[in-house]
């Protein structure tokens, strides 16, 4: 073969892996970007119906005291929906800047303390609307720890483990959140009372093909990709059975 025939094929092979890659990151963009704009969504139409409903009283020839009530809970409805719309479009929008930054091989994307705890308060307000009727959860925090990493990719991490909490709760039950602190780590706990994790997908349950969903609602990349970021950030994931049924996540990761 020539040595131009070589070439070829090398850049051809080079072609193909980049094209590879850029695969895996548009699948995983697209997992990441789910929620936030799922949430965005979601408030949008709860917006829409609360002005369709304020627009039917305001017609009326008259308005009477029931009405009046009525508007003070639409518009109470409405505030509630405006933290979560901004907060979702934060997300959306850090993650694009993440994204950016990751592509471009001049730019580090910034690195620092993240207080862990608004982190995951952020998560449960972007999580508020997908909460089923019946599914609580429970906040144990024991401490309020600073950690080293970045702020959105640590918030993804969780937003994915909280949404396979609620996910995997069939009716009522309650997910429990819980957050210590030793003296070089911050480590949370995220376990839910579901049905728990079987024991063959267990031990594969981080690779990429493995996943305990159905294909309508699980991609199996998302513990994977949480894996492979904590580690980047000196952190780690583990998955284990809670001792009264239930899956448990333990995340943890440096102190700043």
């Amino acid at each position: 073969m020539s040595e131009q025939g070589s070439a070829h094929d090398a850049e051809q092979g080079v072609n193909e892996e980049h094209l590879l890659m850029l695969g895996k990151m548009l699948v995983g963009i697209a997992h990441e970007l789910n929620t936030p704009i799922g949430v965005v969504s979601s408030v949008c139409d709860s917006l829409h119906r609360c002005q369709v409903k304020l627009r039917a009283i305001a017609d009326k020839p008259e308005i009477g005291a029931e009405d009046l009530q009525e508007m003070r809970s639409i518009l109470d409805r409405m505030d509630s929906g405006q933290p979560v719309l901004g907060a979702g479009l934060d997300r959306v929008t850090a993650l694009v800047r993440e994204l950016r930054q990751s592509a471009r091989n001049d730019v580090d994307p910034e690195i620092g303390p993240v207080s862990l705890i608004e982190t995951l308060e952020g998560d449960l307000l972007l999580l508020h609307f997908q909460l089923k009727q019946g599914v609580t959860v429970e906040r144990r925090f024991e401490a309020e720890p600073q950690v080293i990493g970045r702020s959105v990719v640590i918030g993804q991490v969780f937003l994915n483990l909280l949404r396979n909490a609620i996910q995997a709760i069939d009716g009522s039950g309650t997910i429990t959140l819980t957050v210590q602190q030793t003296d070089t780590e911050a480590v949370v706990t995220v376990a839910d009372d579901g049905p728990g994790i079987q024991a063959d997908v267990l031990d594969q349950l981080f690779n990429c093909a493995v996943t305990t969903k159905c294909p309508e609602t699980g991609t199996g990349i998302g513990l994977v990709n949480c894996q492979k970021v904590l580690e980047k950030m000196g952190g780690r994931i583990t998955a284990a059975n809670g001792p009264h049924g239930g899956a448990v996540f333990t995340v943890s990761l440096p102190l700043a």
